[in-house]
């Protein structure tokens, strides 16, 4: 466990004084942002869809 936890450190501290840190910073707020607009577009659709099929289970 510590050895993986020293590998991952050096691997960090390696990216951090490159510029593959920054890129890898950059690509990891694009896939939050992406991550975010999936959740918010699931979580509005999935309120009209659970709306649609209660009126349609209603109405039968």
């Amino acid at each position: 466990m510590s050895l993986t936890f020293q590998f991952i450190a050096a691997r960090v501290r390696c990216a951090v004084h490159s510029e593959r840190g920054a890129l890898l910073v950059e690509y990891g707020l694009l896939l939050s942002l992406i991550v975010a607009v999936c959740i918010a577009a699931v979580s509005l659709l999935g309120n009209k869809t659970k709306s649609g099929f209660t009126s349609i289970s209603n109405s039968i």
